[in-house]
């Protein structure tokens, strides 16, 4: 089904029973009507292997953010992630400003191949952010 019929289907639904579009398919199609609710998501969110290239600035998930074998090359500012973010396989090669998470996981990654342990928790803390645990 084309996008422009799915985002019809969607419209539809919202209007008549109140239900909002998924924020993955949002993601999925570029979808410009990204809104402040869709900036918190109260759950784990899986983009993993999702066809996407970026996410929207002051990001908020709950639980935690897979972005492994996506097409994402820079991550959002202002990012908060209360568990892991995997960042596995990705062609990021710095951090945003006030990138927040429990943990980062990035093994091969442009990031982790530049700089060192110590030189990406500098980085974070540098930018006003914060991150208990680094996996590179």
């Amino acid at each position: 089904m084309e996008t422009e019929a799915l985002k019809r289907i969607f419209d539809f639904l919202e209007a008549k029973d109140n239900k909002r579009i998924p924020l993955k398919w949002k993601l999925i199609n570029d979808f410009d009507s990204i809104d402040d609710k869709d900036l918190f998501y109260d759950d784990n969110f899986d983009l993993y292997g999702v066809k996407i290239e970026r996410l929207p600035d002051n990001f908020t998930v709950k639980g935690y953010l897979d972005l492994r074998l996506t097409k994402i090359k820079t991550l959002p500012d202002n990012l908060t992630v209360d568990g892991d973010l995997h960042l596995t396989a990705l062609e990021i090669d710095s951090v945003p400003k006030n990138l927040k998470a429990h943990s980062i996981f990035a093994k091969y990654t442009t990031l982790s191949e530049k700089y060192s342990y110590k030189e990406i928790k500098d980085m974070i803390k540098e930018k006003g952010g914060e991150i208990k645990f680094l996996t590179i």
